[in-house]
């Protein structure tokens, strides 16, 4: 029997994230009566000898599908090219006749190049769910029409063939994730809010039109398929969803993964009044906004539902730089929601990024006091190294998959475009910026807290030596230097 095998990698951050991804895919290829396996090989280590030996086991494998990308819905896809394609490569030397998928929201920017490889044998571009589907019944049938599976790139005759546009996905007539095809344990995290905090995604895309965001509505991310990109799952969706997470993981926390849980302000109105309808809202949540999407009478009923936390684009605290980056929201503005916010008994977190176009010495000054000011519960400072296809840099060259495999949130990677700042001094601003927010006396005396639970030392370890956006803070803020491509495979 044909089987699909779905291998996911270690990425260059952000790991801890819950592959979700990936388990949509299989979710639908299983639901459509396809065998499916996942192997994970970023919780679990990979021994390159026994991962030949398992290829040359199982010959009833004929397709084996890679990201190039870890995270496929937030704003920052974290890239996993380099370990896939080792990895296909040694498949195909095993056995030729395996078909080689790679899937991913990079794959807009770098189909064609990943054609080059003679191991990838179809890349498939934007929301994979149904078109990968597609494309594995085909090779199933032995069909070879591949011009009628929507929105994928192939080797043609004598020329890479891709195909017309692909509808954006209906979130409503998605199957859950197929968490069960992973060790949900190793995902599942005692985060600062709650412990067994795991992952959900209830909405995809964004409408608004940020310069620096890839997942900007006009980001050349989006390409691949038409139709309404902003898209949610409705209230009944999510709270089964919930339950489930409950009954079968335990889970008493949960992080909203998706770039902008708050922009349609009544459909979470009326999710926050299901969740405490059904008794749910003694569980403990976070979810990424921006300022402009929450207001106050909002903020009352998610603090009812649950909600303790929720994560804050700033970008910047240089007026002028947050107008280059069409945010369209001032600092006063962002200083009365976090205050807001505060009051209403929600612990604010924000997000910081270094090295914008015109970024100056004296704008990331201001940007650090700022940080200090607003004084969320925590803050990341991320470096901007932009990725093709963002407003800013839509259709411009020069990005190619050697750049981009090296894409990274904690260390510069290329100088930035239009910035007063080479790369060595923007990670240093990165490395003081940790320095000023995390070592002052208000912020140490604050871990006091966490210090009491019955929790913490039982995950303490498990945070610094995993891959976490913590771990990641700690090392940066040390002077770590970080590889970008991680060498975790064993030769033996």
């Amino acid at each position: 029997m044909h089987k699909t095998i779905i291998i996911i990698t270690k990425p260059n951050f952000h790991g801890y994230h819950t592959p979700l991804g990936y388990l949509y895919v299989a979710s639908v290829l299983r639901k459509y009566g396809n065998q499916v396996e996942v192997w994970d090989f970023n919780k679990n280590r990979l021994n390159l000898d026994k991962f030949k030996q398992k290829i040359a086991e199982n010959k009833q494998i004929r397709t084996f599908i890679f990201g190039t990308s870890f995270t496929f819905h937030l704003n920052c896809p974290s890239p996993t090219i380099d370990e896939p394609l080792l990895l296909a490569k040694i498949i195909k030397s095993v056995d030729k006749c395996s078909n080689i998928i790679f899937i991913g929201p990079l794959n807009v920017l770098i189909a064609k190049e990943l054609l080059q490889y003679p191991q990838v044998d179809y890349v498939v571009r934007g929301e994979p769910e149904y078109n990968t589907l597609e494309l594995i019944r085909k090779l199933v049938r032995g069909e070879r029409d591949f011009e009628n599976v929507k929105a994928i790139s192939f080797r043609g005759k004598d020329k890479i063939i891709e195909t017309e546009q692909n509808p954006f996905v209906d979130l409503n007539k998605l199957a859950f994730p197929a968490r069960d095809l992973i060790d949900m344990e190793k995902y599942i995290v005692n985060s600062y809010f709650s412990p067994r905090t795991a992952s959900m995604c209830t909405s995809r895309c964004c409408p608004f039109q940020c310069s620096f965001c890839f997942d900007a509505l006009n980001s050349q991310k989006n390409e691949p398929n038409f139709g309404k990109a902003y898209r949610f799952i409705k209230a009944d969706g999510v709270i089964e969803e919930i339950k489930l997470l409950v009954k079968k993981y335990k889970v008493q926390g949960i992080r909203f993964e998706e770039v902008e849980f708050c922009i349609d302000k009544e459909r979470v109105k009326v999710l926050c009044e299901r969740i405490i309808k059904e008794g749910l809202s003694y569980l403990k949540w976070r979810v990424i906004t921006r300022i402009t999407s929450v207001d106050l009478e909002l903020l009352k009923i998610m603090k009812r539902a649950g909600c303790v936390s929720i994560y804050y684009g700033i970008e910047t605290g240089d007026e002028n730089l947050l107008k280059r980056c069409n945010k369209k929201i001032t600092l006063e503005e962002i200083k009365e929601l976090f205050r807001i916010t505060k009051k209403e008994g929600i612990e604010p977190e924000a997000s910081f990024l270094l090295g914008l176009p015109g970024e100056t010495k004296e704008s990331i000054e201001r940007t650090l006091t700022f940080a200090n000011q607003l004084s969320p519960k925590f803050a990341v400072f991320h470096l901007f190294n932009p990725l093709p296809g963002i407003p800013l840099l839509k259709n411009k060259t020069g990005f190619g998959i050697d750049t981009i495999r090296k894409f990274n949130l904690y260390s510069s990677v290329f100088e930035p475009p239009d910035c007063n700042l080479n790369g060595k001094d923007l990670s240093n601003y990165v490395r003081r910026a940790y320095i000023k927010f995390y070592f002052k006396p208000k912020f140490i005396f604050s871990l006091f807290s966490f210090f009491v639970k019955p929790w913490f030392w039982r995950s303490a370890w498990g945070l610094f030596s995993s891959q976490t956006e913590i771990n990641s803070m700690f090392k940066v803020s040390i002077g770590y230097k970080k590889t970008i491509f991680r060498n975790h495979l064993t030769e033996s």
